[in-house]
């Protein structure tokens, strides 16, 4: 984190104040409808996420929607990353809804985000490969890491869709020592009924699986109409193209770093590239992140006002593991 936020600054005082002031001057009411068209993305987020559920179980779309933003906060701001967002988002949807069949719907969501992410990264790392400024080992890495990423969600896929994943979490000698034999029992027959649901949903309902693939496909290109908004109210040339572009850049390059909280650094990077390839300078590249810098704040500033009147009232009886 320290060092994204050191790639940051040096990013920031590379491109020059006075640049970005000036295109920032230039953007006006366009940073409103940005940070609006991200909520639209988020809300189409949580209309994927609604499709990961058991018809008879699944929610109204808008606590989904004020559940998956607490979770959205959650993983911007803290190490955490996606992995503690998903977790928090499992315990906030509405207390009709099992434990299991929420942690369920949380994994395979998990899954078609994955997926959708993918679609677009591979078309990203195309562009780097045969546009970007890459030397011959960066292109090796690149290409290598698109195939353990590939790798990994194919195992996910697999582990998923043959029922082993709550078992391989729960069945663990480390689970016994720590928590004892009640608790490890309970675990046990909870990830067991969370493998069933998920089995159930990639064999007996995969066109559900599918629809929310497609949902959080839409969600992420709202990306895309983001920058194609912000290049045409700065009045620059082929809108269309460009904007495609860094969108995908950006995509494939924040695939690789979900590590980092926040993607300190490295959207800022990302976008730069992507503004270069597309025939820009890097500047312009750098507001439009920190105009994502932005947009992201405002969201993860209503997921942290939604958890905590989420957290009062809907995780008191909870159906228990």
């Amino acid at each position: 984190m320290a060092a994204g936020a050191a790639g940051f600054v040096w990013l920031v005082t590379h491109a020059g104040f006075a640049k970005l002031w000036e295109g920032a001057r230039a953007l006006g009411p366009a940073a409103l409808l940005f940070v609006a068209l991200g909520g639209l993305e988020h809300l189409s987020h949580a209309w994927g996420w609604q499709r990961c559920f058991a018809p008879e179980h699944t929610p109204r779309l808008r606590p989904l929607f004020e559940a998956y933003l607490a979770g959205y906060a959650f993983s911007l701001v803290t190490p955490a990353t996606a992995v503690g967002g998903d977790v928090l988002r499992a315990s906030l949807v509405p207390r009709s809804v099992p434990a299991t069949e929420a942690a369920a719907s949380v994994t395979a969501d998990r899954l078609a985000c994955s997926v959708s992410d993918a679609v677009l990264g591979l078309a990203g790392v195309a562009i780097l490969l045969v546009q970007g400024p890459l030397a011959r080992w960066e292109r090796v890495a690149l290409v290598a890491a698109t195939l353990l990423f590939g790798l990994g969600i194919g195992g996910f896929f697999v582990i998923q869709r043959s029922g082993q994943l709550g078992g391989r979490l729960t069945q663990n000698r480390l689970v016994r020592r720590v928590g004892g034999e009640r608790l490890a029992a309970r675990l046990v027959r909870a990830g067991q009924d969370m493998d069933f649901r998920l089995r159930s949903l990639h064999l007996e309902r995969p066109e559900a699986l599918r629809t929310a693939f497609l949902r959080n496909l839409a969600a992420s290109a709202v990306g895309g109409l983001q920058i194609a908004l912000f290049l045409g109210w700065l009045g620059e040339p082929h809108v269309a193209r460009a904007a495609l572009q860094i969108f995908l850049v950006g995509v494939a390059l924040d695939i690789f770093s979900f590590f980092i909280p926040g993607r300190l650094g490295v959207q800022e990077g990302s976008r730069m590239l992507g503004a270069a390839i597309a025939g820009f300078e890097p500047s312009l590249g750098l507001l439009l992140s920190l105009l994502l810098r932005l947009e992201q704040l405002i969201w993860a500033g209503i997921g942290v006002f939604l958890h905590s009147r989420l957290a009062a009232i809907r995780r008191p009886g909870r159906e228990p593991l």
